[in-house]
């Protein structure tokens, strides 16, 4: 508990610290659509007229696109609801087998004792992070036409997607804020009401943060997959290329593909770097990720919830012995100074415990100067 309480500050010690102050100073869009909302989609297609995917989030030139077998393409022309795109060879992804290693070691805990006593008590005692996740929702209408007979309405079905979500990581034993604040209409303004919830919510220092969608193409095939004997709705990651972050960002939405891609093959269809920012300058490990599309249902994407929690939570390092990858100098500097603090402080416990305050006395007494040693380096003696 003392390992994992201690990983959970290191990481909210990384979010917290700004990267430089240049960085610090930027501004958000005052106008950022994100998605389009006049019904229709872009069809990215290559020069030999290559189908490479479909997506109704806002594009622009120089935006890249990672596909599921993690191949790499540029946005080089768009042309009303067409978008060209030109290979770029095969995205260099993350090392993830630390995450994984994790993930198996939870799993065989999970098996034993201490996962029977977690589901019948609550969190699996000593398996997870004091970090905080932070879920919200940018677009509150998104609903599911197939359950609700309506792709809009004002309490949308993406928030029933949200709150399994945080259900998902509370049963894991992580602390969630969930915050299903409306942020209607859907325009260009709905990520500055956004903002002000991400930013209350990144007031509690959250490891992660992540923005709810579901996707809006009207292709349901474009969206469901078999993940290990299940139908579900495939996931999309979307990183703003905006903002301060953004390599962090698209280095956190690697690290959710990799794990995703051995754990749970299919689950994410693709990574969107795209022109927007989505308030993900608040953090280094903001995500926006979609949940199927309007044409699928909730049920189907229900069925990715989980699945996705158990990356994301890896992911970001909160399953003890993932790692998080690359979070930032600043962030890695401020997390240093507080390791080592927290190791001094261990080693001065360990000494009271063993010898008492005296024997700790003796020790800080023998690392002051002898007097004599201060005449000699005055170039004179000790009266």
């Amino acid at each position: 508990m003392w390992a994992a309480a201690l990983w959970g500050a290191l990481l909210a010690a990384a979010w917290a610290a700004p990267a430089s102050s240049q960085e610090s100073i930027f501004e958000p869009p005052q106008w950022e659509l994100g998605e389009r909302n006049d019904g229709g989609f872009y069809t990215f297609v290559t020069p030999d007229g290559e189908i490479v995917a479909q997506s109704a989030v806002i594009v622009d030139v120089g935006d890249q696109y990672i596909d599921e077998q993690n191949r790499l393409f540029e946005v080089v022309s768009v042309d009303g609801d067409r978008v060209e795109v030109q290979a770029k060879g095969i995205a260099e992804m993350p090392d993830v087998s630390d995450a994984l290693s994790a993930l198996e070691a939870r799993a065989q805990a999970g098996r034993g004792l201490a996962g029977i006593w977690g589901r019948l008590f609550g969190a699996q005692a000593g398996q997870a992070s004091q970090g905080v996740i932070g879920i919200y929702h940018t677009h509150n209408a998104e609903s599911y036409v197939p359950s609700s007979g309506t792709e809009s309405k004002e309490y949308g079905d993406i928030h029933r997607v949200g709150q399994a979500l945080k259900e998902a990581f509370e049963e894991m034993g992580y602390r969630v804020i969930w915050k299903d604040d409306s942020h209607l209409p859907h325009d260009g303004q709905a990520y500055l009401r956004s903002r002000r919830t991400a930013a209350e919510i990144s007031r509690e220092r959250p490891v992660t943060m992540i923005d709810v969608h579901r996707d809006a193409i009207p292709r349901r095939a474009e969206y469901i997959a078999d993940v290990n004997g299940t139908t579900m709705s495939q996931i999309r990651l979307v990183v703003g290329r905006q903002n301060q972050n953004r390599e962090a960002n698209l280095e956190y939405a690697k690290r959710i593909k990799a794990i995703a891609d051995e754990k749970y093959p299919g689950l994410v269809k693709g990574i969107f770097h795209a022109r927007g920012n989505y308030n993900q300058d608040l953090g280094p490990r903001m995500i926006l990720i979609e949940f199927g599309t309007h044409v699928t249902s909730l049920e189907e994407a229900l069925r990715s919830v989980r699945p996705t929690a158990e990356v994301v939570a890896a992911a970001a390092g909160l399953t003890p012995g993932a790692g998080s990858g690359r979070v930032g100098r600043a962030g890695l500097g401020t997390a240093g100074w507080l390791l080592l603090l927290v190791l001094a402080a261990g080693a001065g416990w360990l000494v009271l415990n063993k010898e008492g305050w005296r024997g700790l006395a003796a020790r800080i007494s023998r690392l002051r100067p002898d007097p004599e040693d201060r005449g000699d380096d005055r170039g004179g003696s000790a009266p």
